[in-house]
């Protein structure tokens, strides 16, 4: 028996990310506030209430039901799954974020020596050089996931994420810290050594995640 009606079940598919979308975009302008709400970084509170919104539209309007984690019919794998799913989410999560700070302090350490500090176009309107980092982001984004399928060493980390047969979204979060770190530095090293300002690079990294 659905629970939905076909016609709001129609709506919602077609609705739910455009407003997803637009939750993430709205959560970013007010993420200090979410933080303070659930005593947590604003970026990692906004993330949670996404795979929250996400899991529950998951659950009503699955693409595949057996995706979906079977804690009932399925106990024993499904509490399983569901246990190493949350352990990536609050534990490997967790040990990325630590090691992405530790290699930005070391990073943003040498960043008076950089020659390249002055490149960065600072005269232009704050919405164009929002645009310029997003897309230095996604570029290299694009590049160095194409280099951790194609280069056996990095592929030995970034496999980690393609290893799950069922998608749903906290399985998004499957990876190796080592991945994580890696790519974290790949999008941000050129734009801090240009010169952007941390608020950029929030910002594209912010809109990256969308």
């Amino acid at each position: 028996m659905q629970l939905i009606p076909v016609r709001a079940r129609q709506w919602l598919r077609v609705g739910f990310m455009p407003a997803a979308l637009a939750g993430v975009l709205g959560s970013w302008a007010i993420q200090a506030e979410i933080g303070r709400w659930l005593k947590m970084d604003g970026a990692t509170a906004s993330l949670l209430l996404l795979i929250l919104a996400v899991s529950v539209a998951e659950k009503l309007l699955p693409a595949v039901d057996a995706w979906n984690y079977n804690l009932v019919t399925s106990p024993d794998t499904g509490w399983a799954e569901l246990g190493r799913d949350l352990l990536y989410f609050f534990g490997v999560t967790q040990l990325s974020v630590l090691g992405v700070k530790l290699a930005e302090a070391g990073l943003r350490h040498g960043l008076p020596s950089s020659p390249l500090l002055s490149w960065w176009p600072t005269g232009w309107p704050a919405a164009a050089r929002l645009v310029l980092a997003f897309l230095c982001t996604e570029c290299a984004n694009y590049a160095y996931h194409r280099a951790a399928h194609s280069v056996p060493l990095l592929w030995q980390f970034h496999s980690t994420h393609h290893a799950v047969t069922g998608l749903v979204g906290i399985k998004a979060l499957r990876t190796h810290p080592v991945d994580n770190v890696a790519f974290h530095l790949v999008r941000t090293a050129p734009l801090l050594l240009l010169g952007a300002t941390a608020e950029e690079l929030s910002g594209a990294l912010y809109l990256g995640g969308c």
